[in-house]
């Protein structure tokens, strides 16, 4: 397979496509409140909204490769668009609890199906330096949607807000073109440069690592403002660290969009380990500034560490399939951390979230070691001509 670079422009609107379609992910907290507060939905009923969304999220990233071939990439995109629109509709619509069940899912549903084409095109080349400008946007998105949502919910009511997030979505359809029509090649495809295919255990290895660090972002995401406070640490502290932290993880994006491949993979993935790592440890401490540089710390190196991690994934196995079933990867691990925080919380006290986080880090920095040194010592033996077909 020849991997094709991406131009800016094609990585451009390939961001705002999967962002737009994330609109309610990314806002969740905001979304969530409102809900509550609105609809009057139980902690429970909410809980539950999210769990079937991102479910509907993951599967239909997992089977995109498969709607790309049949329909193309255009029709997917558009297909994906209108799903996400409709889901969108559905909830603005009266306050009836089985029709908000029901927009969550196909929400869910458009929005794997917009990022299955993210993840497909952004596995094809230049990895680490597009899933980074993906995630820049995200992180973006998540600062606009906290601080937009609930002024947009006080002014236009719920209704209203949710049909300003489908106009954005539609407004994908205006940029499609943008993006280059690809067919994903078949799983078992071989590299141009001769390199033997990875084996479906190191690539299903490669992809339970991802859903381990998401499992690790999840769980701490989703606590960093009850945790710490439960902990003793003041509340006022914990909202603005929970605030802030965006912000670090841009940051760690838009570094990564420069860096790419300039230092390799092996010298970026150690290092943001290791930050990882004593980032979540650092937020084990008391003491508010350390535990706010821990927090600051951890979003910025989870965005290297994961852009990283799917540059691995992906030179593992070059076919969207891979790519696409990164991105089910991350989400299910996204929606497992938060479980595993909750439960070991319960049991074990509030320093067990971040210890979860540690645990599943633990995990998924291993997951990257083999797959790192099956490439090193690959390119060590090709011959030079091998690489300069590559």
């Amino acid at each position: 397979m020849t991997r094709r670079h991406l131009s800016l422009t094609s990585v451009a609107a390939l961001c705002y496509l999967g962002t737009a379609a994330f609109a309610v992910l990314n806002g969740l907290p905001a979304v969530a409140a409102a809900l509550h507060a609105v609809r009057h939905l139980s902690d429970s009923e909410i809980g539950w909204i999210s769990a079937i969304y991102l479910a509907g999220l993951a599967f239909s990233s997992a089977v995109c490769p498969w709607v790309i071939r049949d329909l193309g990439t255009y029709r997917t995109i558009r297909l994906s668009v209108f799903t996400v629109a409709a889901g969108l509709g559905i909830l603005a619509a009266p306050a009836w609890a089985h029709l908000t069940y029901i927009g969550f899912v196909i929400a869910g549903l458009g929005a794997g199906g917009a990022n299955g084409v993210v993840y497909v095109m952004f596995g094809e080349q230049d990895q680490e330096r597009n899933l980074a400008a993906f995630y820049a946007f995200q992180w973006t998105s998540s600062l606009a949607l906290l601080y937009f949502l609930p002024r947009l919910v006080a002014t236009t009511h719920l209704a209203g807000a949710f049909l300003c997030l489908a106009a954005v979505n539609l407004v994908s359809l205006g940029i499609v073109r943008a993006i280059p029509s690809r067919t994903p090649v078949t799983p078992t495809a071989r590299k141009q440069s001769g390199d033997k295919p990875a084996s479906a255990g190191l690539l299903w290895l490669t992809l339970s690592g991802i859903a381990a660090v998401f499992a690790c972002q999840g769980s701490i995401w989703t606590f960093l403002e009850i945790a710490p406070v439960q902990r003793g640490l003041p509340d006022a502290l914990a909202q603005a660290a929970a605030i802030i932290s965006p912000i670090f993880g841009l940051i760690g994006s838009v570094a990564i969009f420069f860096i790419g491949r300039r230092w390799g993979q092996r010298g970026p993935l150690i290092a943001s380990a290791v930050i990882l790592g004593a980032s979540l440890i650092a937020m084990l401490s008391l003491h508010p500034q350390l535990y706010a540089w821990g927090v600051y710390l951890c979003m910025l190196s989870f965005s290297a560490f994961s852009a990283y991690q799917f540059g691995i994934a992906t030179d593992c196995d070059p076919s969207g399939f891979t790519a696409a079933w990164a991105s089910t990867a991350s989400y299910g691990g996204f929606a497992l951390g938060p479980v595993l925080a909750g439960v070991s919380s319960t049991a074990f006290g509030p320093n067990a979230v971040i210890w979860v986080g540690i645990c599943t880090l633990v995990y998924a920095a291993i997951t990257c070691a083999t797959p790192l040194r099956r490439m090193h010592s690959t390119h060590d033996s090709a011959s030079l001509p091998s690489r300069s077909a590559s």
